[in-house]
């Protein structure tokens, strides 16, 4: 069961040359939010339709582990912190099913699998979400991305997102996800398919 509401001890992450255990409280949807914010999604145009994708987050992963570290923690290098958050906010999607208008998608997290049902997202709803993510031309062909989690958790709650995993508050980055995956899913079933397969 999912609890944000209680601490998070992960054990044995690594400190400097040595590993110790590290206990946080989970952080709020403001600063899932801001930590999405503050990533550096730098999109580089390498010609000739290839491109290049890095993720620079760790400034922010830095500053939120300072905001939610109990216990008296010990301080992260950014590299250490970086790890730590990206452990600590696991959420992979393993499987989407789609009956009708509606969505179950499984979703892996720091605690295990959780169980996801929600109605589809609408093509308004898509278009929305896309428009608020903000694209920024940089120089020597390279585009920066910033994509937040509150708007697609707002989707989630739109479309009467729900799971029976949680003691408590879904997570924004866990809703996220969840729909996220929706929507490629829906795309990759919507794609034109190989023409010789059309015969």
């Amino acid at each position: 069961m999912f609890d944000t509401t209680k601490q998070f001890c992960l054990q044995g992450i690594q400190v400097g040359e040595g590993f110790a255990d590290v206990t946080v409280r989970w952080p709020s949807d403001q600063e899932l939010e801001e930590r999405a914010r503050g990533r550096k999604i730098l999109i580089k145009r390498l010609g000739r339709g290839i491109t290049e994708t890095t993720i620079d987050s760790l400034g922010i992963d830095v500053q939120v582990y300072e905001a939610i570290k109990l216990n008296g923690a010990a301080p992260l290098t950014p590299a250490e912190a970086n790890k730590f958050m990206d452990l600590l906010l696991t959420s992979d999607v393993t499987d989407v099913e789609i009956d009708s208008n509606e969505a179950d998608v499984t979703l892996t997290t720091i605690n295990g699998e959780t169980l996801h049902h929600l109605r589809i997202p609408t093509a308004d709803q898509v278009l929305k979400l896309n428009r608020s993510a903000r694209m920024l031309s940089m120089p020597y062909n390279v585009q920066q991305l910033k994509i937040g989690v509150l708007a697609a958790a707002e989707i989630y709650d739109q479309q009467h997102g729900s799971s029976k995993d949680y003691a408590g508050a879904i997570p924004a980055n866990h809703k996220d996800a969840v729909v996220r995956a929706v929507i490629e899913h829906i795309d990759m079933r919507m794609a034109p398919r190989d023409a010789e397969k059309s015969f």
